[in-house]
Formats: C-alpha cells, structure tokens, sequence
C-alpha cells in the first residue's frame, strides 16, 4: 500500500518505525518524505530522537508533547516561527538549519531550555542556512542568549579548546584594526616593545587570565606594526 507522507499519520508512524503501538516508538527517521504536516506525530509520547530534516514543514506545534525529546533535526524546511518547541524541556541537540528564522527576537522562546547543548542555524558543507546568519553579529548575539551551549553550528564553543579559538578570532580582530588605524605609523627601532620580566615564565604563569590575555594582545599588534615598518 503506498501512502501519503504529506502528513504524518499514525499508519505512516508504524510503518518506519516497525512499531504497532505509537508509544513504543523512541526513535523515527522522516526524512526526504516531502512532509508538510507533522500530524500525528505528537502521540509519540516517548520518542527521544526525531529526523524530520529535508520536507517543507513550516508548523512545529505538533512536537510540543513531544517531553522526552532530546534530538531533533528540523534542518532544510520552511520554518519561520518555532514557538511551541520550548516546551521540549528535554532538547538537548537542536538542528534548525536552512530554514527561514529572519530575527533573533523569534529564537527567544529556546532560551528557556535548560538542556540545550548543541544548536544549529547554519550549515556550510550543506550549505543550509537561515537569515539570521547574514547578520554581521549573528554568532555573538546567538552566544550571548544561550551562554550555556557546548556546540553553536558544529563548532565547540565550551572549554579549553573554544576559549583558544576566541581569542584567536579577538586577536584577528585587533590586528585587523591596529592595521588601519597605525598605517601611517613607523616603528622605531629604539622603542622598547616589551616590559622588564616579559619573557619571565615565573612572571607569565602567576598572573591572571585576562593579565595574560592583555599580554598576547599587546605582542600580535606589535608584531603587526613592526611588518608594517618593515614593508615600508
């Protein structure tokens, strides 16, 4: 028998899922059905993981019962407004990419998932993503509502490591800037460009973090003035 997957149905359910009673369903793959209605989808009372990416779904209430949830891929479909999804309390691996969120004002309503971990908008090896990410601040307004993320858009934004890549990306930014605003600026080679005790481990390993932090900044933009002298 073939059947309609425009709308999920609970006959769509049981078949994919090999399940009879939909309850017993904790894990369901709906992708590339060309689905547009979510229907039935919510008597999954007990489904943990769902793939719903690649149709043209644009109403996400359906998943609203959805509690024990912690995966869902929405990726690639025609979704302008999630709210509802913050009542997943559970989520905790979001993929929204390549869809049609055009503010940060209508990603509000996730903040208040407390197990969201990992969050997705955009997707560059797909080359999915939604309108927020055109915007010059997308990735620091996004952080900035959702301090508690592990992983924005497959990047680790947590721990040791995320915190190297921040600062490298600080430090681009500054020498980007020291650029420009020193091009008409020689170094002279009298000039001293460290402190007493720079280069003194003891030194370095004692003071604090953000000290540190100051110290490799003020380094890259005097490396970046003396090639600009040196160019000249």
């Amino acid at each position: 028998m073939e059947l309609d997957t425009k709308i999920v149905s609970k006959q769509l359910l049981k078949t994919l899922s090999g399940e009879f009673d939909l309850e017993s369903i904790r894990f369901i793959n709906l992708s590339q059905l060309k689905i547009e209605n979510l229907g039935d989808i919510s008597d999954c009372i007990c489904l943990e993981k769902l793939d719903a990416s690649k149709n043209v779904i644009s109403d996400v209430k359906p998943l609203a019962k959805l509690k024990q949830l912690t995966y869902l891929n929405l990726a690639a479909n025609s979704i302008s407004c999630i709210d509802h999804l913050e009542e997943i309390e559970s989520l905790k691996t979001l993929n929204l990419a390549g869809n049609l969120l055009g503010s940060f004002d209508s990603l509000q309503g996730l903040t208040k998932l407390q197990c969201l971990e990992s969050l997705r908008f955009q997707d560059p090896i797909q080359e999915y993503m939604n309108p927020i990410c055109q915007n010059a601040f997308y990735k620091r307004n996004v952080l900035a509502m959702f301090p508690n993320l592990k992983s924005l858009d497959g990047e680790r934004v947590t721990g040791r490591g995320s915190e190297v890549f921040r600062l490298l990306h600080e430090l681009e930014r500054d020498v980007n800037d020291e650029k420009k605003s020193n091009e008409n600026v020689l170094m002279t080679s009298s000039n001293s460009w460290t402190s007493e005790g720079f280069w003194d481990c003891n030194t370095v390993q004692s003071e604090g973090g953000d000290e540190a932090e100051g110290h490799l900044r003020d380094l890259i933009k005097e490396c970046n003035k003396l090639s600009s002298s040196a160019g000249r």
